[in-house]
């Protein structure tokens, strides 16, 4: 009789765990996390120094980026209000986003004024 009881309890523990598993509720599948900035090799913590190193160098060496350039250009014209020339010069040089923002502030044949760069 004991034994039977005993064999009845297993049973019934073991019921549960049975029932939790039924196919119209699978788990997903476990999808590895991938960790970029490590793709260089090494740490984390020595991609971000890598990245600060290379941001100090940039400001160190002070060279106007492409789009700075190409805002030194365009600048005079948008304040004498020639918007369509700057934005014809940007689209040239193949930024919209340039040509965008003065399409936004610029307004053709009215003078805008431009507030003066901070110095590096």
């Amino acid at each position: 009789m004991r034994l039977i009881t005993v064999l009845c309890t297993a049973v019934l523990l073991s019921a549960p765990a049975v029932s939790a598993q039924t196919p119209g509720n699978p788990t997903p599948p476990r999808v590895p996390q991938v960790n970029n900035g490590l793709r260089l090799g090494g740490s984390a913590g020595d991609y971000q120094r890598r990245l600060a190193t290379n941001a100090l160098e940039r400001e160190q060496n002070q060279e106007p980026t492409p789009q700075e350039l190409l805002i030194e250009r365009i600048a005079p014209l948008v304040a004498e209000g020639r918007c369509n020339e700057a934005r014809q010069l940007a689209r040239q040089e193949g930024d919209r986003a340039v040509s965008r923002r003065i399409g936004e502030v610029c307004i053709e044949g009215r003078a805008t004024p431009i507030p003066a760069a901070p110095s590096r």
